[in-house]
């Protein structure tokens, strides 16, 4: 008996102590097995060379005609002409079928996983004895009954550092847009990126929703923007319903 109490304590605390890790991982999106975190922190730069004229229509190239055609590239292509479309631009053939006066050259780029290491605080615990509770009760008959019941106890003594690894996905993206007539000289370009803790291939609509508040426009710094997973302006881009707001950017750290 008092070695099954034993086992049942040990499988207690060994629960316990599972239950703290999973939480504490989960919080900062760190572990083997990540929980993305709820914020994505994407690194924006942007250039404009020239006054930005937001009359002029808009078409969106990849790479070349063959490289086009892939189904991964014409959706690239297509949720880049609808964050266009989002700020208030002319695209063709979504929004008009004019000849484009300007053309948007999108690349994307996911780097080789890149491992890091991190550590972060685990939970130390020290038992106390068990709380033993007594309660007996008599029903109408004059029967009595006693019920005891023994609850483990313990009190967090303090954390302890834990190192742990874990791999991340770089990805990059660069919006580019020159005349169709003339010299081609850029008007203005964007540059996005950021490093995930999952791979995903369609990590490019976050980097889209986020260079969407820097078309046509300069920054001085390195700046960041902090989406939701959730954001409806990335549900947006995937499926071209619900016109969204464009998103606020934050200071860079």
């Amino acid at each position: 008996m008092a070695a099954e109490s034993k086992e049942q304590n040990g499988n207690f605390w060994g629960r316990l102590m599972r239950v703290w890790l999973a939480a504490l991982i989960a919080a900062s999106g760190l572990g083997g097995c990540v929980t993305q975190p709820d914020l994505v922190g994407i690194s924006v730069e942007s250039s404009a060379r020239s006054a930005f004229n937001a009359a002029k229509v808009y078409e969106v190239a990849y790479g070349t005609e063959a490289q086009s055609a892939e189904p991964e590239a014409r959706a690239l292509v297509l949720a880049t002409g609808r964050m266009l479309q989002a700020s208030g631009l002319a695209v063709s053939p979504l929004t008009t079928s004019a000849k484009a006066d300007v053309r948007v050259t999108v690349a994307y780029h996911i780097g080789p996983p890149a491992l890091f290491s991190y550590t972060y605080d685990e939970p130390v615990y020290v038992r106390h004895r068990r709380a033993v509770t007594t309660e007996t009760r008599i029903d109408k008959d004059g029967r009595r009954t006693t019920t005891t019941t023994s609850t483990p106890r313990a009190e967090m003594a303090g954390f302890r550092p834990v190192k742990e690894q874990a791999y991340r996905y770089p990805s990059a993206l660069e919006l580019v847009a020159t005349p169709t007539k003339g010299r081609a000289t850029p008007i203005w370009s964007v540059n996005v990126s950021v490093d995930e803790l999952a791979y995903d291939a369609r990590h490019y609509l976050y980097l889209l929703r986020a260079a969407q508040s820097f078309i046509g426009a300069s920054t001085r710094d390195k700046a960041i923007v902090r989406l939701k997973r959730d954001d409806p302006g990335v549900a947006f881009l995937r499926t071209g319903r619900g016109l969204p707001k464009r998103p606020r950017p934050a200071p860079a750290n």
